[in-house]
C-alpha cells in the first residue's frame, strides 16, 4: 500500500484543477482520470523497483551463506 502526504494529495488535486482550468481537458473527469494514471503508473513502477531490490537483496544473502 502506498500513502501520500496531505501535500501531495493537494498537489495532485490542484493539478487536476489546473489542467481542466487550462484546457488540457474538456471534461474535469477527464483530468481526474488522466491525473490517476500518472499516480497508478508511479506506483507500478515503485512496486517494481521494490520487488527488484528485494530480489537483489536475496540474492546478496545468498551468495553470503556458507
Amino acid at each position: 500500500m502506498v500513502r501520500f502526504l496531505h501535500e501531495v494529495e493537494d498537489y495532485l488535486e490542484n493539478l487536476i484543477e489546473i489542467l481542466y482550468q487550462k484546457e488540457y481537458f474538456g471534461f474535469e473527469e477527464s483530468s481526474y482520470e488522466y491525473v490517476l494514471s500518472v499516480v497508478n503508473y508511479t506506483i507500478s513502477v515503485l512496486v517494481i523497483v521494490q520487488c527488484r531490490m528485494a530480489h537483489c537483496t536475496k540474492q546478496i544473502q545468498l551468495r553470503h551463506l556458507p
